[in-house]
């Protein structure tokens, strides 16, 4: 399964996220660019979570148009 989460670095969102990765699940995780230096220490040993800059808050939701 494919999942997407916002969130991912926040208090509850980053236990759920290691869970969900050691299942075998594939995640995209968008990241404000605030957060994309804690997201990839946090997540650096899961291949299977993939992190795409973005935020819910703009007009334009991934910032990056290669993700």
């Amino acid at each position: 399964m494919k999942i997407f989460i916002t969130g991912g670095t926040g208090f509850i969102g980053k236990r759920v996220v290691k869970q969900l990765a050691e299942c075998g699940e594939t995640i995209y995780l968008l990241v404000r660019p605030t957060s994309i230096k804690k997201a990839r220490e946090l997540f650096a040993l899961h291949p299977n979570i993939h992190i795409i800059l973005g935020d819910i808050l703009e007009n334009k939701v991934i910032l990056n148009d290669e993700d």
